[in-house]
């Protein structure tokens, strides 16, 4: 028995379209994170979008060794089942798909280890994705095993692709249902802050624990009703109530930037802020931000006191510019005499990207004429927008003009104020500044 399931296990259909699952995986967007700026829990979330791919594929190999079983009960008139081999045979299906996400999981938190500067893996969402696998690889074989047709492995393949994008079109829309795809998830803008709530992973496994119930139990329906016996009606009443208890959990659930918050397994801890020593720049206007972001400092340093210098040192200008969580509002602003920055992950491409450089040059710019940061491009004074078109225009930057529309009279002012002396920039900047802020 030990031979053929070794026989059967090196011969599954997951062994040899192994390159085709590796090119496509190197094709998604997975494969352009590996830069410099490596988040722990953006990471541990980027496998898990590895779903999006491997879970349609092993459920589609599932599909197709179950109908291969079926067809081959139903040739040799033998209509029997013995649960512990359907089993077996999902098995050596669910192994191979396990030990590819396995795999990619290892080789993506090896990389990680080389770049990231704070924080470590989450377990969580990795946890969800095998658990995954095993489901929609035994959520296949079942369908494959009860249609026995040639067809079903890629309507099975198909149709998982077509739900997962369903669902999460769902979630974003903010369709509770739509979390329970392991596809999804939130709070990641705020995650190196503050801690990752464990509320959607836990409903998430207990949805893919109860589909794994009831998949392995459908199969041993047929040997239940003609023996009678226990366990594959014991095993589909706990998958069912696995199931019911997930989408009561999602359908009492809220999301706000922390992620989605689940009344009954919300936790306060994981909402408060972890503490954490920032670093920093030593420019003339230093920049600093989480340690998280470190990779990122130089060239985010270089760009703020690039279009900050006409700026630095006046009366009412910002002092410092600090990287902060977002808390509503992921635009630059000024609080006080802070410059705060939006958390953003800018790899080593991005700064070579001219249309980045354009748009974060910009919304830098604009967060330095106002300190009223919700819908701020479109509320500008003529004034506001000539001193941005200005700082701009000195830091040999072109504005994004889908963010700063400038007016004929805004960008008349601005040319007659970049030809007068330094001296007399200087002195108006320091004379009107603070009113340029409040839009006066």
């Amino acid at each position: 028995m030990r031979t053929t399931f070794l026989h059967k296990l090196l011969h599954n259909p997951t062994v040899l379209l192994a390159p085709v699952i590796i090119v496509a995986i190197v094709l998604t967007p997975l494969a352009g994170k590996f830069n410099p700026v490596a988040i722990w829990n953006d990471r541990s979330y980027d496998v898990l979008s590895l779903l999006t791919i491997l879970g349609p594929f092993v459920a589609a190999v599932g599909a197709w060794e179950g109908a291969r079983a079926g067809r081959f009960r139903k040739r040799s008139g033998d209509q029997s089942t013995v649960w512990t081999r359907q089993v077996t045979n999902w098995a050596k299906t669910a192994v191979w798909g396990l030990l590819f996400y396995l795999i990619l999981c290892a080789v993506v938190f090896l990389i990680t280890a080389t770049q990231a500067t704070w924080g470590g893996p989450l377990l969580g969402p990795p946890l969800v994705g095998a658990v995954a696998i095993l489901s929609l690889s035994a959520l296949g074989f079942t369908i494959g095993d009860r249609w026995s047709s040639r067809f079903a492995a890629p309507v099975v393949g198909v149709g998982l692709l077509a739900v997962e994008q369903w669902l999460l079109l769902l979630a974003f829309a903010g369709n509770p249902i739509g979390y329970l795809t392991p596809n999804f998830a939130a709070g990641l803008a705020v995650s190196v802050w503050y801690g990752v709530r464990s509320d959607l992973v836990i409903v998430q496994l207990t949805f893919l624990f109860g589909l794994l119930a009831i998949a392995l139990a459908s199969l041993a329906i047929r040997r239940f009703i003609t023996s009678r016996k226990v366990y594959p009606g014991v095993l589909a009443v706990c998958g069912v109530i696995l199931v019911l208890a997930s989408v009561a959990g999602v359908a009492s659930s809220s999301a706000d930037i922390h992620g989605i918050r689940v009344p009954l397994l919300y936790n306060a801890a994981s909402d408060r802020l972890i503490s954490y020593t920032p670093a920093c720049s030593q420019a003339a206007l230093p920049v600093c931000v989480h340690p998280a972001y470190s990779a990122e400092l130089s060239q985010l340093s270089t760009l703020i006191n690039r279009v900050a210098a006409p700026l630095i040192g006046l009366p009412g200008a910002p002092a410092q510019a600090d990287q902060r969580p977002v808390e509503g509002d992921d635009q630059w602003h000024i609080v006080g005499n802070v410059l705060v920055a939006p958390p953003f992950a800018a790899h080593a491409s991005d700064w070579l990207d001219q249309s980045f450089i354009r748009r974060e040059s910009t919304e830098i710019a604009i967060g330095l004429v106002t300190d009223i940061p919700s819908y701020r491009h479109l509320n500008l004074t003529t004034t506001q927008q000539a001193i941005a078109l200005y700082l701009l225009s000195q830091a040999n930057v072109t504005p994004d003009s889908s963010i700063l529309q400038v007016s004929p009279q805004a960008r008349e002012f601005e040319q007659g104020f970049a030809t007068q002396p330094r001296a007399l920039r200087r002195a108006w900047l320091a004379q009107h500044y603070i009113a340029l802020l409040q839009g006066r």
